[in-house]
């Protein structure tokens, strides 16, 4: 997803099967519905979404993303009710995987009804890929991720939005916040 364009950029050089665009675009919409959330109030404009978000945004929605795209698949986007999982773009080892590797679908994680299973089962592929990603790019990229992936991953992992109620909130309350620990984590602030 790209901020600034508002727009998602699909590659598809190697013909992708449905589920590997599938789980791509989930990902990418992940990010986008954060940027929504970590939305700014411009006066006589409205809310627009930031063109970037601060690190321990980030950081959240990269753990977000890989949560709710690679680790648990909700059923009613498949034509069955079991969801399936996919690999994290990392062996076993922790080791990056090739490209054409890492958006296979993987049989090494068992199907989770929820994401909240899928958080418990999928904890640790979850954080490495998303310090990974944290790391490689974005304003974490200046060595910071690590210190911010490790403030708000807990809260970011239990984090399920929009896939889960919206709770007690009006219809026109908007996107619900981001967690508390994200502007926890920009301040160097950790619990």
């Amino acid at each position: 997803y790209r901020g600034s364009k508002q727009r998602i950029y699909l590659c598809a050089e190697k013909e992708p099967s449905e589920e590997q665009v599938e789980r791509l675009v989930t990902h990418e919409l992940v990010h986008a519905y954060d940027h929504c959330r970590f939305s700014m109030r411009v006066p006589f404009v409205g809310r627009q979404a930031p063109w970037a978000l601060t690190c321990g945004a980030e950081a959240c929605s990269e753990v977000r993303a890989y949560l709710l795209s690679n680790a648990w698949k909700p059923s009613s986007f498949s034509s069955n009710s079991v969801s399936s999982s996919y690999d994290f773009g990392l062996n076993s080892g922790g080791e990056q995987l090739s490209q054409e590797d890492r958006y296979a679908p993987s049989s090494m994680f068992a199907s989770d009804s929820t994401p909240a299973d899928a958080a418990v089962a999928h904890r640790e592929p979850v954080y490495h890929s998303a310090l990974a990603s944290t790391s490689a790019y974005g304003t974490c990229a200046n060595g910071d991720a690590r210190r911010v992936v490790d403030a708000v991953f807990n809260a970011c992992l239990a984090d399920y939005a929009p896939f889960t109620a919206a709770g007690n909130r009006a219809p026109n309350d908007g996107f619900p916040a981001m967690p508390p620990e994200v502007a926890a984590a920009d301040a160097g602030k950790t619990a």
